[in-house]
């Protein structure tokens, strides 16, 4: 299922489908499905490791996030900045590039969801242990009245977010939005569906299909409608997670070499994020592919999932061999 999310972000990035009802209702739905899964696959991880010690559980929480996640980041970071600095495209205070290390990268394109995904690893704790004592659909109640509060006072957020972060983000017609993307508060229902489907397990493919019925009929009747920003928005956050449901349900027929392809796909997300990052931020400091033809979008994608894998790959490589070594001459 992460695999085939990682899937629908390479097409967003490349846009061989954009100007269709299914990039708009499926693939552009890519981040909200992945946020569900987040939600769900922090919370059994949670439930497991409390069933074996509640002692110390957010510091392992902590350790074990820092350990998958930070790692990756700062090697692709560092690999991103030396292209940079290479082709003499690199920013004028070595303050932002180090800001990037700690997580915060509005330079850096598609970096906003590392930043959210960071965020939201930092908050889980907080939000378990909310959880665990509004129940489920207060849970729910509070995390949809955040969303739409967000949705509903973006220009609050916008000056909120940049205050705060001193309005370093450098993005042209989309610099104010960049706030929003990156505003937890915002993003959260999506999380707790997910801990919410943890705790309740698959979907039967009743809820499957019911769920499949919700995102083409919602999805047309907005279409039809001509929705506004506000309600383009929040169609997009909440059609997420019935298609997340969906699409659980769909990918059990998976078998074979593409069940397992995206599976591998799915184990190794955060790497294939951080490798088609890469290759997008290098590739646009000198074209821009994914406005040319449909048949050049569609190698672009090839591009981009081509270094999602390679990144893994050498990452692969590099734990199990560079890391052990480095750690011996330490020790």
């Amino acid at each position: 299922m992460k695999g085939l999310a990682i899937v629908g972000v390479l097409l967003i990035h490349a846009r061989p489908l954009v100007g269709t009802w299914f990039h708009a209702r499926v693939v552009n739905e890519a981040v909200p499905v992945l946020l569900v899964l987040f939600g769900t696959t922090s919370e059994l991880w949670w439930r497991r490791e409390a069933a074996r010690s509640s002692d110390g559980l957010t510091a392992r929480w902590y350790r074990a996030r820092a350990g998958r996640l930070l790692v990756p980041v700062w090697s692709a970071l560092a690999v991103l900045w030396s292209i940079r600095f290479a082709v003499g495209l690199h920013t004028t205070s070595p303050l932002h590039v180090l800001l990037t290390f700690a997580g915060y990268m509005p330079w850096v394109g598609t970096g906003w969801f590392v930043t959210l995904a960071l965020e939201l690893v930092v908050l889980f704790p907080l939000m378990q242990w909310t959880f665990e004592r509004l129940g489920t659909v207060l849970s729910l109640a509070v995390a949809a009245m955040l969303l739409v509060w967000s949705e509903s006072h973006v220009d609050l957020v916008i000056t909120l977010m940049s205050t705060v972060l001193h309005d370093q983000s450098t993005y042209a017609s989309e610099a104010s939005y960049y706030y929003l993307w990156i505003f937890p508060p915002a993003r959260m229902l999506m999380v707790v569906a997910g801990m919410v489907l943890a705790r309740q397990g698959m979907p039967s493919r009743r809820v499957g299909a019911a769920a499949a019925a919700i995102v083409v009929i919602v999805g047309a009747i907005a279409d039809r409608l001509g929705t506004d920003p506000l309600a383009e928005r929040l169609t997009t956050s909440l059609l997420g997670i019935p298609l997340a449901l969906a699409l659980l349900v769909a990918v059990r027929t998976f078998d074979g070499r593409v069940g397992a392809g995206l599976a591998w796909l799915g184990r190794h997300s955060w790497g294939a994020y951080l490798g088609q990052l890469i290759a997008h931020e290098a590739i646009h400091a000198f074209a821009s592919p994914d406005e040319a033809s449909v048949a050049v979008r569609w190698a672009y994608f090839g591009v981009l999932l081509g270094s999602a894998v390679l990144l893994v790959v050498v990452g692969e490589q590099m734990r199990r061999r560079v890391v052990p070594r480095l750690a011996g001459h330490v020790t």
